[in-house]
């Protein structure tokens, strides 16, 4: 299984955190690196119900797109309206 290392753990949560919190305790890093990995396996799941129903085997771009969707959309989804998922890279298929 890949690992998500805490620096880069830290660097996206702190990133998301706006310019009020520059610091991350030691264990709020490793919550924040058990809870990526607990997101990118279900993320996983969710995108292989994608590309199953397509009846691919392959999961595609759009795949993780929805996936991400869904998952957020279930409680997690930003109030800020924008759309999880989404990047400049959405375009290349």
């Amino acid at each position: 299984m890949a690992d998500i290392s805490s620096s880069a753990a830290k660097q996206h949560v702190l990133s998301g955190a706006g310019d009020e919190v520059s610091r991350m305790s030691g264990d709020a890093v490793q919550v924040a690196r058990d809870l990526g990995h607990q997101f990118f396996s279900k993320l996983g799941g969710a995108a292989a119900q994608e590309a199953s129903k397509a009846k691919r085997k392959t999961i595609m771009p759009a795949d993780l797109h929805n996936a991400a969707r869904s998952l957020c959309s279930d409680g997690g989804g930003s109030s800020e309206g924008d759309s999880f998922g989404e990047s400049a890279a959405e375009g290349q298929n």
